[in-house]
């Protein structure tokens, strides 16, 4: 939100078009900013993050700021699973991607950083551009799953960070 009050065009990139329509008209109402655009991807899915991936690069010169925000969660028996189920998509803790990884890997770990690997070029022509890698709120859940998913979902998005690092040095 705070980038949409200093005016910059915006590029909600979501697997779900109404939601994205309603985040883009809340963000809009509230910051009275209206360079805000949709761009449809499931990060689950590699073939849908390399086609966004294609028409970011037709569509942008450059990029400033690339927020990846964990996307799903994994079904933990709380009350907090009723607010989750409002904010992201719920799924068990074993069901697949379209190409064969866990979803909740996939979604939020491998899809964002071929995204974030593909764009680079584009990262790269900004004055002082910036990676943002937005954690899950697994933490919220028991302990049980706090350390099973929340630590281990962690220690994978410093891996990921530390490898982009790397090919960028």
């Amino acid at each position: 939100m705070f980038f949409s009050y200093t005016g910059a065009y915006i590029i909600l990139a979501c697997r779900n078009r109404q939601r994205a329509e309603e985040a883009k008209k809340e963000i809009q109402t509230k910051s009275n900013n209206k360079q805000i655009d949709i761009e449809i991807v499931d990060t689950s899915s590699l073939q849908s993050v390399r086609e966004c991936a294609l028409r970011l690069r037709e569509r942008v010169p450059r990029i400033d700021v690339l927020i990846n925000n964990a996307g799903i969660f994994i079904h933990c028996n709380s009350i907090f699973s009723l607010i989750i189920k409002y904010s992201g998509v719920l799924t068990k803790s074993h069901e697949k991607s379209i190409d064969g990884y866990e979803l909740h890997l996939a979604t939020n770990h491998l899809g964002h950083f071929l995204l974030t690997n593909l764009l680079l070029d584009l990262l790269k022509k900004a004055p002082s551009a910036r990676i943002i890698n937005v954690s899950a709120l697994a933490h919220k859940c028991n302990v049980h799953l706090f350390y099973r998913f929340h630590i281990h979902s962690n220690i994978l998005q410093f891996l990921i960070v530390i490898c982009i690092g790397m090919i960028l040095i």
